[in-house]
């Protein structure tokens, strides 16, 4: 409060570098820690910036502030996804869009965009992803590793929907995005897009239109190069291996292989995981063998009685 009295009506350049710098390294931390435990930092810097914007500021440093607020808002609304608070995380994407586009920023517009995307993705409306993603998509934008992202999220519905001819071009899309998009901005975070998370994206499409070989050959990219400290995607890619392994009639490795995903110290089971994990017991089936039941016992363990038990505390 000190630092806001002492800023109030002209931010100093150290301070708004400060809060910029804080988004920055939320949006790194947000994919390496338990998404809750960051939520308390990204509204506590939220506020701040909210206090700055409310006196008048310089347009310079307003327009940054403005860009932070996005990030940050953008920070709540991953984090409120990963609980499952989708509603919730609604309202704080289309926030981190609004700023975005106040600040004229059309990168960080179409971040909150790809994010926006994950609802659809995971309430089984691949429709709606496309709906939500086209209208950008056709207006010819600039190569960014933020649209590329959008490119693999609407290669993955085109194969929600078995439609693989569109997945097939929106992947390479994806893909000859990436490779034009200035290096710079291909980092760690969601603040951008990375080669992996393509690669995890086409082994998801792979699945879903039943190519396990494929599958497997874009889980294995992606693995070699993933950060596996991370709490979510590693175990995804993993957990789509997993399962065009049982479409290659590899069951036990599969279940293996699912088990150590879900069981991993830095795995968070996030609403992606827990949907995910729930896909491949369905594909598993009544496949009977013991790695299949320890895999079984993992799920009920780790996925239902959890349920269970906060539904009878609730009675």
């Amino acid at each position: 409060m000190i630092h806001l009295t002492l800023d109030r009506g002209t931010a100093s350049d150290t301070r708004t570098a400060h809060l910029e710098q804080a988004a920055d390294e939320l949006g790194v931390q947000v994919i390496k820690v338990a998404p809750l435990a960051l939520l308390e930092s990204a509204l506590t810097n939220l506020r701040r910036v909210r206090t700055l914007l409310a006196e008048r500021q310089p347009t310079s440093l307003q327009m940054r502030l403005v860009r932070t607020s996005a990030k940050l808002s953008n920070i709540v609304g991953e984090i409120l996804f990963n609980a499952g608070g989708f509603s919730q995380a609604r309202e704080w994407y289309k926030t981190a869009e609004h700023a975005a586009n106040d600040a004229g920023d059309r990168y960080l517009a179409d971040i909150a965009l790809g994010g926006l995307a994950y609802l659809p993705t995971y309430s089984d409306d691949p429709r709606g992803v496309i709906a939500l993603l086209t209208p950008r998509l056709d207006s010819g934008p600039t190569a960014t590793p933020a649209v590329s992202w959008l490119w693999g999220l609407r290669a993955r519905a085109h194969a929600a929907l078995d439609e693989a001819t569109d997945f097939n071009r929106a992947i390479e899309n994806a893909r000859e995005c990436l490779a034009r998009s200035s290096q710079e901005l291909i980092i760690p975070g969601i603040f951008s897009c990375v080669p992996q998370k393509l690669a995890f994206y086409e082994a998801n499409g792979a699945v879903l239109l039943n190519e396990p070989q494929r599958a497997l050959q874009a889980a294995d990219r992606a693995l070699a190069i993933y950060d596996m400290s991370e709490t979510t995607e590693p175990a995804l890619v993993q957990l789509d291996r997993a399962s065009a392994l049982v479409q290659s009639r590899e069951a036990s490795e599969a279940c293996r292989l699912a088990v150590t995903a879900v069981t991993a110290p830095a795995t968070y089971r996030s609403v992606s995981v827990r949907t995910r994990a729930r896909r491949f017991n369905h594909l598993l089936g009544s496949i009977s063998t013991p790695a299949a039941d320890d895999w079984r016992d993992t799920y009920r363990r780790l996925f239902v009685e959890p349920k269970a038990t906060k539904e009878e505390n609730g009675k």
